[in-house]
Parts: structure tokens; sequence; C-alpha cells
């Protein structure tokens, strides 16, 4: 099941061109090489992580708490039918992102299909397409409901990949789901370079991109958001990288 589900993964996987990319986060203007790079063109749905529950024995209950995704919100879909071990979502919603999910549970998806989370500078550098000036996934034109699922004008997510894609291929990274990145909020204070190092400060991760219940100010690229990492929110969802690159120095 492992194969099957990275199989489908990579089929859905965008290749980002190989080159050095200006990023600006923070005031800071930094300069990112890729040497490989691919990205799944969408967030993963909800068809997506049920097959990941169900083939890969993590255990989601833990003294009471959830450690991959949380069951508790009577509008989680992914649910257990009474007196049977595997998780089921209903039809209509298999494609759309999966929410709910802790940062914990988003990290050991990835690791199953042999991705990862990005840094939020590789997550904004796929946003942009490579061009800082760009505002928006979509370019520099004001935020519309028919560019992206925001400001509850859906009142819920929305299929994956209803909207727009950026020049790159790449749909969703404005609206319908925010999604985890790897970094701590504090990470770009200490050490640019580094990946999962936890600072002094607020033990929270970086999530990018907007959500379908949230105003337009945060659909854009360069806007930063934080969570708990333990906590998964209605509009928090992911989506996997393979990243051969780094910041140059």
């Amino acid at each position: 099941m492992r194969s099957e589900l990275a199989d489908i993964i990579n089929r859905s996987c965008v290749t980002i061109p190989p080159g050095e990319y200006c990023v600006e986060i923070e005031g800071k203007s930094l300069v990112y090489v890729v040497n490989a790079m691919r990205v799944v063109a969408t967030p993963v749905t909800n068809g997506m992580f049920v097959e990941f529950l169900n083939a890969s024995g993590e255990v989601n209950e833990f003294g009471g708490t959830y450690s991959l995704i949380n069951t508790v919100n009577i509008n989680q879909p992914l649910r257990k039918r009474p007196g049977e071990a595997l998780f089921t979502v209903p039809d209509e919603l298999v494609d759309h992102p999966v929410v709910g999910v802790t940062w914990e549970g988003a990290m050991k998806f990835a690791r199953f299909v042999g991705g990862c989370l990005p840094r939020e500078i590789e997550w904004q550098l796929v946003a942009t397409a490579g061009d800082p000036g760009r505002e928006f996934p979509w370019g520099n034109r004001k935020p519309s409901p028919a560019l992206a699922n925001y400001g509850e004008h859906v009142g819920a997510t929305t299929p994956v990949g209803m909207y727009p894609p950026n020049p790159w291929g790449l749909f969703d990274l404005a609206g319908n789901v925010r999604e985890w990145c790897s970094n701590w909020v504090n990470e770009y204070h200490h050490d640019l370079t580094t990946e999962e190092v936890q600072p002094e400060g607020p033990l929270l991760k970086v999530v990018r991109g907007g959500g379908w219940n949230l105003d337009q100010c945060f659909l854009s690229n360069t806007r930063r958001d934080y969570r708990w990492p333990r906590v998964g929110s209605v509009s928090v969802g992911f989506r996997v990288f393979w990243i051969d690159g780094n910041v140059k120095k």
C-alpha cells in the first residue's frame, strides 16, 4: 500500500526548474539554489490521507489526545465506523484537502511517501513561481472568489484543483487550506539554513497560504502565520515536497 500511495502522489507532482532564485522573507533578500525539486500539485486530499492512516499502522489516539489528525471536531470527515478498524471518508469529500492534521501527522505522511514538508523559504519560492514580485500565486490581481476559496465565500473546503494554478502548475497555494511548513516561527531570527531546529520563543510552526475561512489578507505569498503543532485546525492541511536545494551563503 505504501508503494501504491507513493505512485499516486508521484503522478501528481510538478518539477520545479533548477536554478538560482531570489526569495524575500521578512525584509531579507535570499538566494535559493534549486538542484532538484518536485512538489505535489495540490494539497494532500482526504482520500490520500485515509490511505495513509489505514496502511501505515500509525496510532492516532494516545493518552486521550490525537497525534495525527483531530477526530474530535464534529466536522472532521475522516472517521472510523463503530466496530471497524479502518478510517473512511464520504465519497463526496475524497478530493477535498485533508484538514485537522497535526504537524506530526503531516510530517509522517510526507515521510511515508518518501518526501518532506518544506521550509517556508521553499514554500514561498514555489508559490511565487520564482518571481519575488508576484504578490499572489496567480499574479498581482486583487483576490476574488473566482481566483481562490477564502473569506467563507463557499463556507467550506472545495475539491483541490478547482481554481487557477500558478505559472508552475501548482494549485490551491492561496485559499482552501493553509499548509504546514517544517520550520518554527522564530527560526529565521536564528539560522535561515537549518531545518527543524527549535529556537527560543513560542513553540509554533509556520503555516502558509490562507484558508477557506480566512480574510483575503492571508492569501499573499509573503504572509506568515503559525499554529501550535499539536493542534489540527479546520483550515490547515499540507502538501509534499521532494527537495535538493539550499540557501546560498
